[in-house]
């Protein structure tokens, strides 16, 4: 011990600091097979601010989520899981497969204590996650033309994943922000396909949900020049798609290189 009096250092008048925001990240769950709940977070994810970037995992009966999807979750790490594990339709349903699978997770991460929160009409009433509109200048949003696309007499699920849609109830709020003579439908056509390629916020709703997001910081190149093709032949192919698009774009720093993972028509 000592007994020199304590240096106190003078403060500036003045600091600077930097603060990057990002979006939460979401990590959404379905029974696999289950088309009505993959629909209702397609249509979900559509209203988040980097929705585009959140993962959707489906859930086999055994409650063994295949390799890949378990390597992608502890890639991404998310913030919040939300099970849509149950029936919908039910006022109060059956959470047996909800509670069971809430343990699995645990077991993934024995160090980390969070809930397995229940999707449904409760959830996405209560959502207070950012939406694009908020994140978007008033002055972008004047100035730009939202496209939503659809794919006429065609499966909705193909495209939610590819494009997105607007969350039934927000078609005003859409209308009010972003020019409403943007929206357009496309049929089944070559056209539909092809815009695949475009990365540009308001080319569709689900490239909304992306704008202004940096990508996360990751440990490998990934700047790579390899595709992934995925032809679509079943609920599971169709979230194969979206999260390895998701992957690929959440550490994708070169913006030259555009969309590499594509969905291809039968």
């Amino acid at each position: 011990m000592t007994n020199d009096p304590i240096i106190v250092t003078p403060l500036d008048p003045s600091y600077k600091y930097n603060v990057n925001v990002r979006p939460i990240k979401f990590a959404y769950f379905f029974k696999e097979g289950d088309r009505t709940a993959l629909e209702r977070i397609l249509r979900l994810v559509s209203t988040q601010w980097g929705g585009l970037h959140n993962l959707i995992i489906p859930v086999p009966n055994d409650l063994q989520i295949s390799g890949l999807f378990k390597y992608l979750l502890k890639l991404h790490e998310p913030d919040r899981f939300v099970g849509y594990l149950h029936n919908l339709e039910q006022k109060r349903p059956n959470l047996d497969f909800h509670n069971k699978f809430q343990a699995y997770l645990n077991e993934l991460w024995p160090r980390r204590i969070f809930p397995l929160e229940v999707g449904g009409d409760f959830f996405e009433k209560q959502d207070r996650t950012a939406h694009p509109l908020g994140i978007i200048p008033n002055k972008i949003l004047k100035e730009k033309a939202l496209f939503v696309k659809t794919l006429d007499s065609g499966d909705v699920l193909k495209s939610l994943a590819l494009y997105g849609a607007i969350y039934g109830g927000q078609e005003d709020d859409y209308a009010e922000m972003a020019d409403p003579k943007g929206d357009v439908i496309e049929q089944r056509s070559r056209r539909f396909w092809e815009s695949q390629f475009e990365v540009a916020p308001f080319s569709s709703v689900i490239n909304l949900t992306s704008f202004g997001i940096a990508p996360y910081e990751v440990v490998s190149p990934s700047n790579h020049l390899h595709f992934n093709i995925i032809p679509y032949n079943s609920i599971e192919g169709l979230t194969l798609f979206w999260n390895l698009r998701t992957t690929r774009e959440v550490c994708q720093f070169d913006e030259k290189m555009g969309r590499r993972t594509f969905l291809l028509p039968r």
